[in-house]
């Protein structure tokens, strides 16, 4: 009885092993291992591929209570490796075999980012029919969750803060479009593919081998935002925080980019790079003591020209603060500013 018990165990191991090898190859598993040997090491130590077993124990056995999300795009679980690291695991979309190899350059490409607004691919396993990726956990939830659940998000989700993370995903997108080993266009950015982090710094997610197509809720919403912007409806249709706190003249800036970043002729959207200075320029407006409705515009000019070259950096003490601050502004912005130094001057000593 018990030789017979212990045959059954070994052969349903041996089918196990058989069918994870049969999986490994399916998934590419010997392409990823053969490409890892023949570019002169390229990729080792970053892409690390994982066995089943080793994900299975990480996650107990992907218990209902480790899911932290479902979607289009698969189940995320959270899972502890044997050093302790938090993990995020996704089942992936099933593997076309035609699809193989690009997905697997993709692999060996995307754990190769390292960007502190892109969340980290550090490695998959083959092993399964369906190949799972896993990446750096990032802890405190999605935009999506932070907008939207009054009671459990970030609570006051400020337009600085709201500005911010836009910028941050901006500089994370023109990284990946420029900056990557090669271009990788998102083509599925949305509030719950941007994670924030323990410091609430964004992070962009599922983007190369883990995307999907575009939800088409995602395309009437942006049909929706530019049809407002054209009508002038743009304060109705936001959150009152954002009315509340942001001037018309910012908002209006805000969402004339967007409109440029949604037009349907790609020559006249603007690059990633060119998205982040004007969001940068935007943060700017929050800093500066002078800026107000009133003299926007001039203000505005002078932000911009302060990315030229012939710098000058000036200090500045804040209205009502102890601290100070630095500029840098253009030689002609330099000029131009005089007024307003000599008119916070003159608040500062009547004050």
């Amino acid at each position: 009885m018990i030789g017979l018990s212990v045959l059954y165990f070994t052969t349903k191991k041996w089918k196990l092993v058989k069918l994870r090898d049969k999986f490994f190859e399916q998934n590419g598993g010997v392409l990823l291992e053969n490409k890892l040997k023949t570019k002169g090491g390229f990729g080792v130590g970053s892409v690390r591929i994982f066995r089943a077993e080793e994900l299975e124990k990480a996650t107990n056995n992907y218990a209902e209570d480790r899911i932290l999300g479902r979607g289009g795009n698969g189940i995320v679980y959270k899972g502890t490796l044997p050093d302790k690291r938090v993990v995020a695991i996704k089942k992936s979309q099933r593997l076309d075999q035609g699809q193989r190899e690009q997905f697997i350059n993709e692999i060996m490409i995307l754990t190769q980012i390292n960007h502190q607004n892109v969340v980290q691919l550090l490695g998959c396993c083959l092993e399964t029919d369906v190949p799972l990726l896993v990446y750096e956990f990032v802890p405190n939830d999605t935009l999506h969750h932070h907008i939207h659940d009054k009671t459990k998000g970030m609570g006051r989700l400020s337009w600085n803060n709201r500005l911010r993370i836009a910028h941050e995903s901006a500089i994370a997108l023109a990284y990946l479009h420029t900056n990557a080993r090669m271009s990788i266009i998102h083509r599925d950015v949305k509030s719950t593919n941007i994670l924030l982090d323990d410091s609430y710094t964004a992070k962009i997610a599922d983007f190369g081998a883990s995307s999907m197509e575009r939800c088409p809720d995602d395309r009437n919403l942006a049909t929706y935002f530019v049809k407002a912007v054209k009508e002038k409806r743009l304060t109705k249709i936001l959150d009152h925080q954002v009315v509340n706190e942001a001037s018309v003249e910012q908002l209006k800036a805000a969402g004339d980019l967007v409109c440029r970043c949604l037009n349907q002729v790609g020559g006249q959207r603007p690059s990633m790079k060119e998205v982040t200075i004007e969001l940068q320029t935007l943060r700017k407006f929050q800093k500066h003591p002078w800026i107000s409705q009133d003299n926007y515009k001039e203000a505005s000019s002078l932000l911009i020209e302060s990315e030229d070259h012939d710098l000058y950096t000036v200090r500045l003490n804040h209205i009502n603060s102890p601290t100070f601050q630095y500029y840098s502004l253009s030689s002609s912005g330099l000029k131009r500013i005089t007024t307003y130094i000599q008119n916070l001057l003159k608040y500062n000593s009547n004050s």
